[in-house]
C-alpha cells in the first residue's frame, strides 16, 4: 500500500465559531490531504505544524498527536483542541518541532481494532481503524520533511493515549518515547515488543476510568526491564478546572510536569536519557552550584597551603 500527500498551500482557515480549537492554534498548522492507492476510502485530511524556522541541513523532532473521544469528525480542526497546551508549554517561536495530528472521521471510528488487517482497512465505506492511516501519514512526513528520525514521538489523550500503546507495539523501533495520557493501558501479551521504548504515562486520580489498567501495563514493562513510569495527577493540587476535570490529566502532565520537556529530551537508541519525572535544573542553578564547588576547592587549597607553611615554620 502506498500513500501520496497533497499540500494545500497556505494555512487552513478557521471557522467563524471554532469550539474545540482556537483560531490562533489552527493558524499554526497547514492542512494536508493523504491519498492512498487501491482502497475505497482513498483520502483523508490531517494537520501538520512545521517549525517556525527551517534551517537547511538541520533536522527537527516530530510529535504524532492522537486525539481523544468527541474530537473526531470531518472539520479537520477538533483534533487540535488541546494544542494550546502544547504551544503554551513549548512555544513554537522558542523551540522548533513538528506536530502531525490526524482526525478520525467520526467518533464511531476507533484508532485501532484487534481484528483488522490490510485487506479490511475499510468497512462499509469508512475506515475500520485510523492507526494504519496515521502510520502512512507519518511515513510520508518522515520522507518529505527534514525530520530527525531518532526524535519521533507519539503522544495522545484518552482513546488517543491508549492508541499510543498500540503504536509502540506495532512499531517498536519507530519512536524515541511515548506519552500516553488518560489511557486504559495495553495488551499484556504483546507489550514486550516495546520494552525498549521509554514511556511516561499519566492518569487523573479522579478519573472514572480506573488507572489499574495502565498501572498494570507500566508494571509489566518495568518487570521486563523497560523504562516506564506512571504519574497520577491530582488536579486539585494544581488548581486545574478543565471542562473534562475528572478525566483531564494532560493539562497537569504538560503544564506542571513538563512532560513535553521529557519527551523532547529522548533520543532513539540513546544510552543515557532523562528519566521520567526528573526536572532538570535551570542554568542559573548550575552556575551557583559550580561557583560553590569552586569556592570549596579554593578553600581546600588555601587550607593545605596554610598547613604546609605552618609545618615548614615549625621545622
Amino acid at each position: 500500500m502506498t500513500a501520496a500527500i497533497v499540500l494545500l498551500f497556505g494555512v487552513v482557515g478557521a471557522m467563524d465559531n471554532v469550539f474545540y480549537a482556537e483560531k490562533e492554534v489552527i493558524d499554526q498548522f497547514d492542512e494536508i490531504v493523504v491519498h492512498i492507492d487501491d482502497i475505497e476510502y482513498d483520502s483523508f485530511r490531517c494537520q501538520l505544524h512545521r517549525p517556525v524556522r527551517i534551517v537547511a541541513g538541520r533536522r527537527y523532532p516530530l510529535v504524532l498527536w492522537l486525539h481523544g473521544a468527541n474530537e473526531g469528525g470531518k472539520d479537520n480542526e477538533q483534533q487540535l483542541r488541546w494544542m494550546e497546551l502544547v504551544f503554551e508549554a513549548r512555544p513554537p517561536s522558542k523551540q522548533d518541532y513538528y506536530v502531525l495530528a490526524l482526525q478520525c472521521p467520526s467518533d464511531d471510528t476507533p484508532w485501532f481494532l484487534d481484528d483488522v488487517n490490510d485487506d479490511e482497512l475499510v468497512r462499509d465505506g469508512v475506515p475500520a481503524e485510523m492507526l494504519e492511516y496515521a502510520m502512512l501519514a507519518l511515513d510520508w512526513t518522515l520522507s518529505n520533511e527534514p525530520i530527525d528520525a531518532d526524535r519521533v514521538y507519539a503522544a495522545g489523550v484518552s482513546s488517543g493515549g491508549t492508541a499510543c500503546w498500540e503504536l509502540g507495539i506495532r512499531r517498536p523501533n519507530q519512536f524515541a518515547a511515548i506519552l500516553p495520557m488518560a489511557s486504559s493501558g495495553s495488551d499484556w501479551s504483546r507489550i514486550a515488543a516495546m520494552k525498549s521504548t521509554p514511556v511516561w504515562a499519566f492518569h487523573s486520580l479522579r478519573d472514572k476510568l480506573s488507572y489499574e489498567g495502565v498501572q498494570r501495563t507500566v508494571q509489566r514493562l518495568q518487570d521486563l526491564g523497560g523504562c516506564a513510569k506512571l504519574t497520577l495527577v491530582n488536579n486539585a493540587d494544581h488548581g486545574i478546572k478543565s471542562v473534562l476535570h475528572e478525566h483531564d490529566c494532560w493539562t497537569g502532565a504538560i503544564i506542571y510536569y513538563d512532560a513535553l520537556g521529557w519527551l523532547f529530551s529522548q533520543r532513539r537508541g540513546a544510552i543515557f536519557a532523562r528519566s521520567a519525572g526528573f526536572r532538570p535544573w535551570p542554568w542559573w542553578n548550575w552556575v551557583v552550584l559550580g561557583g560553590a564547588v569552586g569556592l570549596c576547592c579554593a578553600a581546600w587549597r588555601f587550607e593545605n597551603r596554610r598547613r604546609a607553611m605552618s609545618s615548614h615554620q615549625e621545622r
